[in-house]
């Protein structure tokens, strides 16, 4: 695990918390996001230089913290399920590789194994999918699985233009005025998602006259 790995995870979190927390209506919800989101950067920054345990200690912390506010985000309906999900993910995966990073077994007289050198062994060789045979919609779910955080800003900013209908929808036709650097059939995707996952829904019997609206929803089941 890399000091350069870490910087560059805490900057990807902190930046996507600064993108989510702006959609935030409560204001201490929002700063609280926004505050811990720069703590942990500056944390990171510190362990990546010394990982003694008390540097560890503070990434962890910062960590924890916006682990249980991207989770109370969520449910009281300030994040969007996509958006937490996904956050909630990075953040467990920055607590593994922190632990990792500070190595607290050091001085014990046991070190951590390196895994690095357990796994030489090569990936098996799979045949590439000739792409002409991939359909448009597997490249868009390659491309979200390489991008996953870019992907849940743009969904999230979908979201809050379908909510600005105020009960009148919002068409595909407002999404690519809103969105001109955004490819129409992107946008058709990440609809297609968001009504997968029951986070909007459309309405009508197709053609143009086709909107979308947010699902109403009753209870939240915590996402982990």
């Amino acid at each position: 695990m890399s000091a350069q790995f870490l910087k560059d995870k805490a900057r990807e979190i902190s930046y996507a918390l600064a993108r989510v927390s702006w959609y935030v209506k409560r204001p201490e919800l929002r700063l609280r996001l926004e505050t811990v989101g720069v703590e942990l950067l500056e944390n990171a920054a510190r362990l990546s230089a010394d990982n003694n345990q008390d540097n560890v200690s503070k990434a962890l912390a910062s960590v924890s913290v916006l682990d249980s506010l991207v989770r109370l985000g969520h449910s009281v309906y300030e994040i969007e399920p996509v958006n937490a999900t996904i956050l909630v993910r990075e953040l467990d995966g920055l607590n593994t590789a922190i632990r990792q990073f500070g190595n607290p077994s050091v001085g014990s007289g046991q070190e951590l194994p390196d895994l690095e050198t357990i796994f030489k062994v090569k990936n098996l060789d799979m045949p590439e999918l000739n792409k002409e045979e991939m359909n448009e919609e597997a490249k868009d779910a390659k491309l979200e699985n390489n991008n996953s955080i870019n992907t849940a800003i743009r969904q999230s900013a979908i979201i809050n233009r379908v909510k600005q209908g105020n009960g009148n929808g919002c068409k595909l036709k407002d999404l690519i005025a809103e969105f001109p650097d955004i490819s129409e059939r992107t946008l058709r995707y990440d609809l297609q998602r968001l009504c997968e996952r029951g986070i909007i829904e459309r309405v009508g019997n197709g053609g143009p006259s086709n909107y979308y609206r947010t699902v109403e929803r009753t209870g939240v089941t915590a996402t982990s």
